[in-house]
This record gives C-alpha cells, sequence and structure tokens, in this order.
C-alpha cells in the first residue's frame, strides 16, 4: 500500500486487497496537509490490519464528524458532513480542522479526546441558543446522548426549563461550541471563555 501526496490531495493506492479501490482524500488549506497524510495511514492501517473494505457510500466517523466515501471511477473520494446543508461535499477540510482543535483543546486542559457523535443529543436550557454564555459540564450517559449539558445563568433547576437538541443542529447555533466537545466526561467549559491571570 502506498500514500502519495500531490499538491492538496492525498492518494491511498495499491491497497494489498483486490476488491478494495484507491482513496482519495482533497483539503483546501495547504496547513492540513500534515492532517490529511495521518488520515491516510489511519485508513490504510484499517485496511491493511483490520481486513476492512471501504465500499462506496461507506461512512466512517473521524473525531465527531463524519466522513462518506463516494465512488469516482476506479477511486472513492472522501467526502465530509457539511453542517449547513446536512450533505456530504467533497473534501475533508472541515473534518480535520475541528479533529485538530479539538486534539490541541484536549491536550491544553489535561482531558482523554472523547468526541461526540454528530447524532447525539445534548441537553441546553434557555439562553443558549440565543447566544447566552453559559456553562457545560459532561456527565456519563446512554449512547443516544453526548452527556453534555450546557446551563445558562436563566436555568434554576427547572425540568422545564431543559431540553434536548441533537449536536448537529447546535453546532448551527453555536459554532464556539464545536472545540469543547471531546472533554472527557467528568470535565466543563464555560463560554465565554476568558482568560483571567491571577
Amino acid at each position: 500500500m502506498e500514500i502519495c501526496v500531490h499538491g492538496l490531495t492525498v492518494f491511498v493506492r495499491g491497497t494489498s486487497r483486490s476488491t478494495q479501490r484507491d482513496l482519495i482524500i482533497e483539503i483546501d488549506e495547504p496547513d492540513l496537509i500534515g492532517d490529511a497524510y495521518q488520515l491516510a495511514l489511519r485508513l490504510s492501517q484499517h485496511i491493511h490490519r483490520d481486513g476492512v473494505i471501504i465500499k462506496p457510500g461507506e461512512t466512517v466517523q473521524q473525531g465527531m464528524w463524519i466522513l462518506k466515501f463516494i465512488a469516482d471511477g476506479d477511486a472513492l473520494i472522501a467526502n465530509e458532513f457539511d453542517e449547513k446543508s446536512g450533505e456530504f461535499k467533497r473534501g475533508v477540510s472541515r473534518a480535520l480542522t475541528v479533529l485538530r482543535e479539538q486534539q490541541v483543546l484536549c491536550r491544553v486542559v489535561g482531558s482523554k479526546f472523547n468526541p461526540p457523535r454528530l447524532d447525539q443529543n445534548i441537553v441546553i436550557t434557555e439562553g443558549v441558543e440565543s447566544g447566552d454564555g453559559f456553562r457545560g459540564i459532561r456527565y456519563s450517559a446512554p449512547d443516544h446522548m453526548s452527556g453534555w449539558w450546557l446551563l445558562t445563568a436563566r436555568y434554576e433547576g427547572a425540568d422545564s426549563a431543559k431540553r434536548s437538541l441533537c449536536i448537529k443542529d447546535l453546532i448551527l447555533l453555536r459554532p464556539d461550541v464545536i472545540p469543547f466537545l471531546a472533554i472527557e466526561k467528568g470535565m466543563g467549559f464555560a463560554l465565554p471563555f476568558t482568560w483571567q491571570e491571577e
């Protein structure tokens, strides 16, 4: 198996399995080429070591983001979930940027990297959607939930003051929360984030 870089495209070629098509990973920002190469390496190891065959239309989780491989001739091109349209679009720049930001933040705060899935739910209280500042805390939760609770100063403990929202919908309203969502259970954050020196 060979990984080749040409411009802003990374190719995974010569897979040892005759039924595995070559993979094409495209980015639109030069500073993501290393991240795209690492993605290609992870995918090639997954194919070679685990015996996985990525098929046309198959999705792969990349951190909290979703990639879908679309057939183009003899190759499969990586497409990423576009939160604005709800569709998949060619390229992986957004997925790699989110992954990088979340991993850096986790290292900075001393957290394990534990991204939720985009289809999981999050608990929010009044004011989160309209832009109020809030505190976020992550608890253990059932599989359909991310474990995140986002609580504004308006929240006074009433069950009627909180509701569940899909992460896909939340990130459209509050993209500023995305870097924090991979923080592990038992940890939290506050937005707006301010640095205070003591």
